[in-house]
């Protein structure tokens, strides 16, 4: 149904393991339930105990208007899923699914959030082209690789081509954000958005 790299796979070492010693049998979707029983995709039928209906796909900030972060088909408006379009100071890091490891991608995030606020407040000429840039359309976040078009895959990335463009743009701010903070800055200068 796709082709390899566009739906993430299981990552499990055991995996194999258990499948190829019987002890997991694969099977395909749910047909229907029937009573105590499941039939499947396939015609199969089986006696199931349990079945756990964990989607794990819904994107969801109780505390935050659904429409600030999400469109209304619920797929992520902010620009590389980290910058509001139009709020300078709404960010949400962390809100991919990379085909790699997570965590130095959402240090790239914090740190490219960190180089526009001290921007913003330093050197406003040099936020004002990523200010621009966020409010442009997405940019593709598979860099070539199409992923499936389900909301298990609205997060996805792919890690290198992720990786580059946020280095990128950490770069172009140049040495604004190098220089230490003030000891203590004032309120002021995170509170005012353009």
């Amino acid at each position: 149904e796709h082709r390899l790299f566009e739906t993430h796979p299981i990552v499990n070492s055991q995996l194999l393991y258990f499948v190829g010693h019987g002890e997991i049998r694969p099977k395909p979707d749910i047909a229907r339930l029937c009573g105590d029983r499941v039939r499947f995709a396939d015609g199969s039928e089986e006696a199931i105990d349990t079945i756990v209906y964990a989607t794990g796909f819904q994107i969801d900030f109780p505390f935050l208007d659904r429409s600030l972060i999400l469109d209304e088909a619920g797929w992520p408006r902010m620009y590389l899923n980290a910058f509001h379009p139009q709020h300078d100071f709404l960010f949400v890091a962390g809100m991919i699914q990379p085909d790699g490891g997570l965590w130095r991608l959402v240090d790239y995030q914090a740190q490219l959030m960190a180089a526009f606020i001290v921007a913003c407040d330093r050197a406003p000429e040099r936020a004002e082209w990523f200010r621009r840039l966020k409010q442009s359309p997405q940019p593709d976040l598979g860099h070539g690789v199409r992923y499936v078009g389900s909301p298990r895959h609205r997060l996805e990335v792919e890690y290198f081509g992720h990786r580059d463009t946020l280095r990128r743009l950490i770069r172009r701010f140049g040495d604004v954000a190098q220089k230490p903070l003030p000891a203590s800055p004032s309120r002021d200068s995170f509170a005012s958005s353009p």
